[in-house]
């Protein structure tokens, strides 16, 4: 992938790392499942933190999901896991088949309003680092 034009607009810009971003996730996914192994004692922690915060049975948006891992842990009633990387929605897809996963630049101008429900609670798994502009896209969400 080349660099952006100095002469693009914010927007081409905007685009452009987003488009970065996801071809990262893209490559990386393969080897999500070993890094998962590689250390359970975290991931398995991790789970019952976010347990303790949401109940099982709830309705759970995951922003960035990924291999739906968190998500599927959560136990919800309904589970709606949004990435980017197309990649990452198969693994999540089979490894997760009573959740509904979706390929979705969630950084995008009315993304979440294809979504077109509410949720109880919203996650944001290792995304918020990722995002170009984090305060977009929280006021997108809310507002969706």
């Amino acid at each position: 992938m080349t660099d952006i034009d100095v002469n693009a607009t914010e927007a081409e810009q905007r685009a452009h790392a987003r488009s970065r971003v996801s071809a990262f996730r893209d490559v990386a996914e393969p080897g999500r499942a070993a890094w998962r192994a590689r250390y359970p004692f975290f991931h398995a922690e991790n789970a019952r933190a976010l347990r303790f915060l949401i109940p099982p049975g709830a309705s759970v948006l995951a922003v960035g999901c990924a291999d739906g891992a968190e998500l599927a842990a959560l136990e919800p009633k309904r589970g709606l896991g949004i990435d980017p990387s197309a990649p990452a929605i198969a693994t999540a897809r089979q490894a997760h088949p009573g959740h509904e996963f979706r390929v979705l630049d969630f950084e995008a101008e009315g993304a979440f309003e294809s979504l077109n429900e509410t949720f109880a609670f919203v996650l944001l798994p290792d995304t918020v680092g990722w995002l170009e502009d984090l305060g977009a896209t929280l006021a997108r969400l809310t507002a969706g």
